[in-house]
């Protein structure tokens, strides 16, 4: 799930990919500068969406490189060290894979912290390398093997905050005497008469 405050203005968005588990926004920024914000999940069974995620997403990097975007989500590569951006020995070809392709799309990888007990699962990318800061790890959530993750984004977008006009009576400079003098004047018994409906029409 994706959770951005109204007063952005976001905007659902859709890739041409076909990775599943994926959902983004658009945020308008200054200029033609918009920010896109997604997050995405690749899960380890490959009974769900076989063994072709790891290539979908990898177009998703391709498809979204050129354009000014953060990507939050557990990507589930955990023979990947993001320290010295390199893999393990004995890490698999997918992960080798998705390494290059990140490394190729000139994104950056901004945890810096384990997000489970022993690996660093849970990873935030983004094109520009500046607009991601302040990484923190929040800890556990509840019961889950992985941590919370705060982060600010350094970026201009366009904040909506409407335009509307509230008119505001100042009750303290209302002519009193003769509210009074026209409420004594009416014949609340003709203005009464009849029943709901009659005075609703």
């Amino acid at each position: 799930m994706l959770y951005v405050k109204d007063i952005l203005r976001p905007v659902h968005v859709e890739w041409k990919n076909a990775f599943p588990e994926q959902v983004w926004c658009k945020i308008k920024g200054t200029g033609n500068n918009n920010l896109f914000v997604g997050v995405c999940y690749r899960t380890l069974s490959e009974n769900v969406y076989g063994h072709g995620s790891h290539e979908k997403l990898r177009d998703l990097f391709l498809e979204v490189c050129d354009k000014n975007f953060v990507l939050f989500g557990d990507f589930n590569y955990r023979d990947i060290d993001w320290a010295s951006n390199c893999c393990v020995n004995n890490a698999s070809a997918e992960s080798r894979l998705f390494l290059d392709c990140v490394n190729d799309c000139l994104v950056t990888q901004h945890v810096d912290f384990l997000t489970t007990d022993r690996s660093m699962l849970d990873l935030i990318f983004s094109k520009e390398p500046e607009i991601v800061r302040d990484v923190q790890d929040l800890g556990y959530f509840g019961s889950s093997d992985h941590k919370l993750m705060c982060c600010s984004l350094a970026t201009d977008v366009t904040v909506d905050r409407g335009n509307k006009s509230t008119m505001k009576y100042d009750y303290n400079k209302m002519n009193r005497t003769g509210i009074e003098a026209e409420l004594r004047s009416t014949d609340w018994d003709e203005v009464c008469a009849g029943s709901v409906e009659e005075s609703w029409g």
